[in-house]
């Protein structure tokens, strides 16, 4: 038996995070986007795939190592961005900003998984919120106004204490994320 699995960090919405959404819902008001549940809101740090249940004791060890070596520390949502994909817009999201941290974080994860055969790498890692998926289209115009006014505004900061090893279990509602194992990060090295 396998669980899909992917290692990130739980954002839980400020209500001004809820507000930007809501409001981004309806300048955008399009049903070709699918928007990502408040509940389901996180930062991916690395995608696992299919794992057997055997290997999941083996990343656990891994990860706890990965912890100790790491600090609690603050971070901010700002901006509103968005991938491309064959010139159209397929997800929006919400810039993720700390001092560093987060990509040292990361490529301590992807290099402690990889030695168990996971293969990633941390160049094309752009920390982020996925706040939704465009399924068809959407306005860019409006999209690209909503993108130039957010620039340099805190949407919210966070203080990351903790880094979590998700099962993510697909519906045909969409997904839902189950922690599997919590990962304190020290307050002091």
């Amino acid at each position: 038996m396998e669980k899909r699995l992917f290692i990130g960090i739980e954002i839980i919405p400020s209500e001004d995070l809820l507000e930007l959404i809501l409001h981004l819902k309806q300048v955008l008001n399009n049903e070709g986007i699918k928007w990502v549940e408040p509940s389901n809101f996180h930062l991916t740090l690395m995608f696992l795939g299919n794992v057997s249940l055997a290997k999941i004791q083996i990343i656990n060890k891994a990860l706890m190592g990965v912890r100790s070596s790491h600090n609690l520390f603050e971070a901010r949502l700002v901006n509103l961005g968005k991938f491309n994909y064959k010139g159209k817009t397929n997800v929006i999201w919400i810039n993720f900003q700390d001092e560093g941290q987060i990509q040292k974080l990361a490529k301590d994860i992807i290099t402690a998984l990889s030695e168990l055969g996971f293969c990633q790498t941390t160049e094309s890692f752009k920390p982020h919120l996925t706040v939704a998926r465009v399924k068809t289209k959407c306005n860019e115009d409006v999209l690209d106004y909503q993108i130039n006014s957010s620039l340099n505004k805190v949407v919210q900061m966070i203080s990351i204490s903790e880094f979590c090893l998700f099962e993510s279990i697909l519906k045909p509602v969409g997904p839902i994320y189950k922690v599997i194992e919590r990962y304190k990060l020290s307050e002091f090295n």
